[in-house]
């Protein structure tokens, strides 16, 4: 169920933030660690992203 007009959103920066935090992160570094363990992908190849946590209450 979806809120009326953008007023139940909240604050969009923060849940930006969280998604990435929660959604978009973890699948990231899923990915990655399929990637770079497999032995038939070359060095280049590699795939390295930034997973390090951020703090959600700090001002973008």
């Amino acid at each position: 169920m979806m809120p009326d007009g953008a007023g139940g959103l909240g604050d969009v920066f923060k849940s930006r933030s969280a998604y990435r935090e929660d959604e978009v992160k973890p699948l990231q570094r899923l990915i990655m660690d399929a990637v770079n363990r497999d032995p038939d992908i070359r060095g280049a190849l590699k795939m390295e992203f930034d997973c390090e946590p951020v703090d959600l209450d700090k001002e973008p």
